[in-house]
């Protein structure tokens, strides 16, 4: 019977996830790409000037009170969510399937994306919802709510948002820390409940707590990785060259991809960066739209500047490492990245990559649990604690069974997201525009 159901669960996320939707998103980003004038390439510094640059000095304004989060707080948490192990052995199956040249499309698809979430983020910030608290809740549905008047498609988004934290969110991330230390002999079942205590630990402060982790952890967590990555990169610097000119010139080569040709190298990198940065899902404006900024368009800066690090720097870093230490990437799987850390780390080279999936799936645990409880709380706001103990026990769960078919399902629901999202994106651009416009970007 489960063969069944993930033959025709396959089907569905060929349709789900086809050329036609990653067409859509990437049509969006091009939208706004043209309408904003490049404003990702444009307004570099403008960017970075409004984040990382709001971090220093005596006037920051990435402070927060206890009624939320901060800018940098929600960046962190969203990044959390994003910079998960797909950023490191996702990049290994990009490979293997589309070759270096799907590295090229990826940033394409990233480029173009950093406008998307500017977009969708902007948007979220206008239309969030502030409680009695003061505290906002943010996400999709606010603004397919309020600005499209269509409850409907808001509920069967948070809907689909509330399944998919619950499978790509949470048990396939316990689940990828407990292979990653089944190989250091750990029974799963104590890696599910050393995960689920401290997950607990950390969602029951609520976001004052969850933001004060991220923001103090996922710096160190995505360093940690970076520079790993920059030492080995180091070591075979003569090899940087080649490897870019192997990118560029597979990208555009018919015969490159190894399972059909330029088609799949474009593809597959596109399909990489979109499930890599989740720019054009509406996930990352729950955690965004909650932040206690006074302009939505500087929390949409932040978007922009999380694709950019998820994409551009966390995963090219994953395949350079492929490629300069000259690893075989056909099997595509974690093993790749293992033999190429143990190219430069030697026996060392293992436990970094094992330290590195279990750094990045628990934070993508953290971040998620934030995104799926704003979609919860907005199909079912008089529970209080329902979905956080269903949230800590899919963990646990995650930790200790056979996923499969939560992958399957995850793909879809994940996919099922962007439909009625980047609609109401589509729908509703000229607030962005206006906005854009108004800030004088």
């Amino acid at each position: 019977m489960e063969r069944v159901i993930l033959l025709i669960n396959s089907k569905i996320n060929f349709i789900v996830w086809g050329i036609p939707v990653i067409i859509l998103m990437l049509g969006v980003g091009i939208y706004f790409t043209f309408r904003t004038s490049f404003f990702q390439f444009r307004g570099i510094k403008r960017i970075f000037k409004a984040t990382i640059g709001s971090c220093f000095g005596k006037k920051s304004k990435v402070k927060s009170d206890k009624k939320g989060f901060s800018p940098l707080q929600a960046f962190f948490t969203s990044l959390a969510a994003t910079v998960g192990t797909g950023s490191v052995t996702g990049v290994a199956a990009a490979l293997a399937t589309g070759g270096a040249g799907a590295i090229f499309w990826m940033w394409v698809s990233a480029f173009f994306g950093m406008m998307t979430a500017f977009a969708e983020n902007v948007i979220g910030g206008i239309f969030r919802k502030k409680m009695p608290n003061g505290e906002y809740r943010g996400g999709a549905m606010y603004y397919m709510e309020k600005g499209l008047n269509a409850k409907w498609m808001a509920r069967f988004f948070a809907f689909c948002c509330v399944l998919a934290s619950f499978g790509m969110g949470n048990m396939t991330q316990s689940n990828s820390i407990a292979t990653a230390l089944s190989e250091y002999k750990i029974p799963p079942f104590i890696v599910g409940l050393l995960v689920t205590i401290v997950l607990v630990i950390i969602i029951a402060g609520g976001s004052n707590r969850l933001g004060k982790v991220t923001e103090r952890t996922i710096p160190f967590i995505a360093g940690f990785y970076i520079i790993g990555c920059l030492v080995i990169i180091a070591i075979n610097n003569n090899q940087i060259i080649p490897c870019f000119q192997k990118i560029f010139s597979e990208a555009f080569c018919v015969k490159s991809a190894v399972g059909g040709g330029i088609g799949t190298v474009i593809a597959t990198g596109f399909k990489r960066g979109i499930f890599s940065n989740e720019a054009g899902l509406g996930t990352t404006c729950a955690v965004h739209g909650s932040s206690q900024v006074d302009k939505p368009v500087n929390q949409g800066m932040w978007a922009v500047f999380e694709v950019f690090v998820d994409t551009i720097v966390i995963c090219t870093l994953s395949a350079l490492v492929v490629l300069v230490t000259k690893t075989d990437y056909a099997t595509g799987g974690s093993e790749v990245i293992v033999n190429a850390f143990q190219k430069s780390f030697h026996s060392f080279g293992g436990v970094f990559v094992a330290l590195s999936i279990i750094f990045f799936a628990f934070g993508t645990l953290i971040g998620w649990s934030f995104i799926g409880e704003q979609a919860w709380k907005y199909i079912f706001p008089k529970t209080k604690y329902l979905y956080k103990i269903l949230f800590s026990l899919s963990a646990f769960l995650g930790a200790v069974t056979s996923l499969e078919l939560v992958w399957g399902l995850s793909d879809t629901f994940n996919g099922l997201m962007i439909i009625p999202n980047l609609t109401a994106v589509i729908l509703l651009r000229k607030v962005v525009l206006k906005e854009f416009k108004r800030e004088k970007l």
